[in-house]
Parts: structure tokens; C-alpha cells; sequence
């Protein structure tokens, strides 16, 4: 399970699907993402949810839950909830295509797709952009993964900055 993972999920327990607009992050976002974590993302963690884990005061467009965590590297997260797969992969293809151009610079991959990455949870799409020079430290990550079909709103798109 990702790190903050079950932190998020709690967070979600109120909002079981996201809105049907696919609504992205703008580069603004991703800028003020890219400051706030040379200072480890202080000026944006709210309230203690659980150890190392509190809730974000900026919070990405639509996201069902967004968070910090900071027990081993530091990460900023948000997470979008659907009930179908093309809902699911529209809103993966929306963010996907939003930050890409905000990290242009940026050395760019994808993952592996239709992958299971754990019992239970399949990997059907993801790319990842590691910072280079003043950004050295960085990484986003953009993935799409499906939490097996029996839960109301099984896919999860995760949208991740983390800073190593």
C-alpha cells in the first residue's frame, strides 16, 4: 500500500465518487507545489490526521482527498475516486496532460501498464517526471490504478509530488 494510502482512504470515506468534470491541475498548482516542498511542504499541511500524515490547505481541482506525509521522504497527494473505468481514464488523461507541459524540463516516463503492483491493485497507467537540477530532489507521479471491482468506486487516480 502506498504510504499515505490509508490516511487518503479514511479521508475518503464522506465523498465516494468524484464529480463527473475532469477538472486538472494548472501550472500555478504545480509551481506552488514545486516552492512548497523546498520547505517540505509546511506552508500547506493543515491538521495531524494520523503519525506523519495531516490534511493539505491546497487542495488540487475536484480531488476527493489531498495530504502530506512526512515519515520518510516528504509527499504531497491528492486522490480522485470513480466508479467507472472511462471516467476514470478521462480524468487520467485530463491531469496527465495538465502537468505535463508544467514540468517541461523535466525528465519524463511511464510505468508499466495493466500491471498488478499489489494484491488487489492494478497499475493501468502512470507517468513520472523527475526534477532536474534545482529540482534534483523531486519527482511527480501521475497513476491510475483499479482496487478490485467489488468496491463502489473502485478505480483511484493518485497525483503525487514527492521530494526525496
Amino acid at each position: 500500500m502506498k504510504p499515505v494510502a490509508a490516511a487518503v482512504m479514511l479521508a475518503l470515506v464522506p465523498m465516494m465518487f468524484a464529480p463527473a468534470a475532469h477538472a486538472q491541475a494548472t501550472c500555478a498548482d504545480v509551481t506552488t507545489l514545486n516552492r512548497a516542498a523546498f520547505e517540505e511542504f509546511d506552508s500547506i499541511s493543515g491538521a495531524a490526521i494520523d503519525d506523519d500524515v495531516y490534511s493539505a490547505t491546497l487542495k488540487l481541482p475536484n480531488a476527493s482527498a489531498c495530504v502530506v506525509e512526512a515519515e520518510f521522504e516528504v509527499i504531497y497527494c491528492c486522490v480522485w475516486s470513480f466508479a467507472s473505468r472511462e471516467n476514470a481514464v478521462q480524468a487520467y488523461v485530463a491531469q496527465s496532460s495538465a502537468i505535463a507541459p508544467c514540468l517541461a524540463g523535466w525528465t519524463a516516463s511511464t510505468l508499466p501498464s495493466d500491471k498488478q503492483v499489489r494484491p488487489g491493485v492494478m497499475l493501468i497507467s502512470g507517468a513520472v517526471y523527475v526534477g532536474e537540477d534545482d529540482f534534483e530532489y523531486m519527482e511527480w507521479n501521475v497513476t491510475l490504478q483499479e482496487y478490485g471491482s467489488a468496491q463502489p468506486a473502485p478505480y483511484r487516480l493518485w497525483v503525487e509530488m514527492i521530494l526525496y
